[in-house]
């Protein structure tokens, strides 16, 4: 699981308690996007979020954006997942392929609430 800090969860709790049509800010909504993947990321890994629903563009530009660089970079080194069906097995080629990525990923999610802090210090200081 990954520990946010309180002022980040505190802003998603917020978020979250607003009525559905509100419009978020550019920087809620990029952290909104950050944790929700990162969620999406510790709980099913990288083939989990290429098969998840949401718009996979808008949750990478978010992590651009917060300064996550790193795991930019991992999503851009899978993106081949996205092609694949959900019914569809990967090969040992690319399961081999993905755990080589994803062997980083944890250490990458470690990383992330800090560097959220930073982006939202960054945005609202």
């Amino acid at each position: 699981m990954i520990d946010f800090s309180d002022t980040i969860l505190e802003l998603i709790e917020d978020i979250e308690a607003q009525p559905a049509e509100t419009t978020l800010s550019e920087t809620d909504q990029n952290i909104v996007n950050v944790v929700e993947t990162a969620h999406i990321l510790d709980e099913e890994g990288l083939h989990g979020f290429w098969m998840s629903p949401v718009s996979h563009e808008s949750m990478m530009k978010s992590f651009d954006t917060v300064g996550a660089q790193e795991l930019l970079d991992m999503f851009q080194s899978s993106q081949w997942c996205q092609e694949k069906s959900p019914e569809q097995e990967l090969t040992e080629t690319e399961l081999s392929h993905l755990e080589e990525i994803e062997e980083e990923l944890s250490l990458m999610l470690d990383d992330l609430p800090g560097i959220l802090d930073e982006y939202l210090e960054d945005e609202i200081g």
